[in-house]
């Protein structure tokens, strides 16, 4: 398998950072942190533990949403330290 050349590499790397901005809009992940930054501010009163199911939903909602931008920051951070 051939080595790529420097400038190719760098060439991969800015097209690989325009695909990360644009699943950034399509994931809309800035929506999905103003969520968290909600559901954590709401299990912070103390009339949210009461009632447990829908304390449970939002708590695995938090989690899920988490998980995601979560998942799309460590690809981030890989592509910059490439």
């Amino acid at each position: 398998r051939p080595m790529l050349a420097p400038h190719e590499i760098r060439k991969a790397i800015e097209q690989m950072d325009s695909q990360l901005s644009f699943y950034e809009v399509r994931f809309d992940l800035p929506e999905k942190r103003r969520r968290i930054e909600e559901l954590s501010h709401l299990s912070e009163s103390p009339e949210f533990w009461n009632d447990n199911r829908k304390a449970k939903e939002l708590t695995q909602e938090k989690s899920r949403l988490e998980a995601e931008v979560q998942g799309y920051e460590q690809l981030e951070t890989g592509l910059s330290d490439a």
